[in-house]
């Protein structure tokens, strides 16, 4: 890439897709720009406007057509285009930060969790005074794996978006259960994504995993603990961490977990293994982990899983009470 080159901002990119075009709009908006044609397979049937604009987000990025994509919104829907022009390009002093100082931008842009990258950082500090120990001779083995760190909302307070006459199924009725506007949850701070998600659960509680792509650039795992007497309709405990694993680690990150296929494996077997408080809180897993297509909604005090593999939705408050309701 030239050094003068644009570097756009992907999450911009996205909510300019989503605006300029409904589902069917961007598919035909892909067939007549010969360089998007190639991602028109990859458009499943039935998939969401959020996930079609994440597939051209992904081919663009990996064809370097990045030009011809925004010229062609340009000239489909010059309103939308001219509200997030400003925004496309990231300014010169941020196109070459690392990827914490990206995440961390991302957070401080949306107002969520700064505590979050402060303990983070202490984390961070910490972690490598007792490397700098280990290489001057103090104490003797491997070092530490770093904790995932814990990123359970307290004070979300996210910014609300203009609501539609309903929201989409399953939430408006549960949303409304809660007490809509005036509830817990306050207003929608986003619309509804529809997208795969991964579920496993375990003999006090479920882990669920949510992949946010690019918005924010990390992945989030959720563990929700069941209530009282194994109650798995409501609890007053539920904690949200970044996932810390990468494609390449291994499967199995301690002897502890069961053997494959039921684990936990991957992220869920990483967060498991070296969260002590998520091991003993959550027991072991009582079968394998299931990726499939669901989806969430973030609220301004919360936010809800749609569980589609085991037909429930989980409302999550920002106080750490949760509810389940069936779909």
């Amino acid at each position: 890439m030239a050094e003068n080159a644009p570097v756009y901002n992907v999450a911009v990119v996205r909510r300019l897709l989503i605006s300029a075009f409904t589902p069917e709009g961007l598919k035909r908006f892909c067939q007549d720009q010969p360089a998007l044609a190639d991602v028109i397979p990859r458009f499943g049937i039935g998939q969401g406007l959020d996930d079609m604009a994440g597939e051209v987000i992904d081919y663009c990025q990996a064809q370097l057509t990045w030009d011809e994509l925004l010229r062609g919104v340009k000239e489909r829907n010059p309103r939308q285009y001219a509200r997030f022009e400003a925004e496309l390009c990231l300014p010169a002093g941020m196109r070459a930060v690392t990827f914490p100082q990206r995440v961390a931008r991302g957070w401080r842009a949306r107002g969520r969790l700064r505590w979050a990258w402060a303990a983070g950082i202490l984390v961070a500090i910490a972690a490598a005074a007792v490397g700098i120990w280990r290489l001057a001779g103090g104490g003797s083995g491997p070092a530490a794996t770093p904790a995932v760190v814990s990123t359970a909302f307290r004070t979300t307070m996210l910014t609300p978006v203009v609501l539609a006459s309903e929201l989409p199924e399953p939430y408006d009725e549960i949303w409304r259960a809660v007490g809509g506007e005036k509830g817990s949850l306050g207003l929608p701070a986003a619309a509804a994504v529809s997208r795969r998600y991964s579920v496993q659960e375990f003999e006090h509680g479920v882990i669920f995993f949510r992949d946010n792509k690019y918005d924010p650039a990390e992945n989030w795992i959720y563990v929700i603990y069941w209530g009282n007497g194994a109650d798995k309709t409501a609890g007053s405990s539920w904690v949200r961490y970044v996932d810390a694993w990468l494609a390449g680690d291994p499967a199995l990150s301690c002897d502890q977990a069961a053997p494959l296929p039921v684990g936990p494996a991957g992220g869920f077997g990483r967060l498991w293994c070296e969260q002590a408080e998520v091991q003993a809180g959550l027991g072991a897993a009582l079968g394998q982990e299931v990726n499939v297509k669901g989806g969430w909604l973030d609220f301004q005090h919360g936010v809800m899983l749609y569980d589609i593999w085991n037909k429930r939705v989980f409302v999550l408050f920002e106080n750490e009470h949760w509810r389940a309701f069936a779909d």
